[in-house]
């Protein structure tokens, strides 16, 4: 709680960790990632895991591009290829954690 006189905006927020987790979704993996990454969230204080499902369409080709020009965005493998994995799997992977 914030006393008189003290700024709100002084307040470092905190580090988030947005999980997604995907297979075969080459056609809207783009458009869901790009949502993410334009956020006004502050970037330094925003990680991004793609959990891909070992996808057999372009999904993995369009993360990889994203992951090229966003820092804060990884792709993990899911080789179990279920959501509950990839969401295990990004939670052990989180630098949030």
């Amino acid at each position: 709680m914030s006393g008189a006189g003290e700024s709100i905006a002084a307040t470092p927020l905190p580090r988030v960790t947005v999980i997604v987790p995907c297979r075969n979704e080459g056609q809207w993996i783009a458009a869901c990632l790009q949502s993410i990454v334009e956020n006004d969230y502050p970037k330094d204080c925003l990680e991004v895991l793609v959990a891909d499902g070992m996808s057999d369409d372009d999904t993995r080709t369009v993360i990889e591009t994203f992951a090229a020009r966003c820092p804060n965005l990884r792709l993990l493998s899911n080789e179990k290829r279920t959501a509950p994995a990839a969401m295990n799997l990004g939670i052990r992977a989180a630098a949030a954690a």
